[in-house]
């Protein structure tokens, strides 16, 4: 094996050397914060189960957590058309970080908070 010279930053590890293309760039952080709100739904429902109180969980709030959870997905696979003729600079970016951030805001509020609301 030996050592190997590691990847520019640019390139991803790809072995071509091909600079990293826009969508690409975009993709990969709205990704990230989708995510992210994919992982707020998931552990708010394990700490929820873990706490044994599935069956306070009730029908709204289940139903409540599927559909963000949907949604979210959704979002996602309908980004892979639509942020292709984003421009990246600020302009273009603030729906796609305002959209994520909002969907993981709505994914962190899905599930009540482990000591009860403050």
């Amino acid at each position: 094996m030996g050592w190997q010279k590691p990847h520019s930053c640019d390139t991803l590890g790809r072995s071509t050397g091909e600079p990293l293309d826009r969508f690409s760039f975009i993709f990969a952080f709205y990704g990230l914060i989708l995510g992210l709100a994919v992982t707020a739904v998931l552990s708010g429902f394990a700490d929820f189960a873990r706490r044994h109180r599935i069956r306070e969980l009730g029908l709204s709030m289940a139903l409540l957590a599927l559909l963000v959870f949907v949604d979210i997905c959704a979002t996602w696979l309908d980004a892979w058309q639509t942020l292709r003729d984003v421009q990246l600079n600020f302009e273009g970016m603030l729906a796609p970080i305002l959209t994520a951030t909002f969907y993981y805001l709505a994914a962190a509020m899905v599930f009540p908070p482990r000591h009860g609301v403050s």
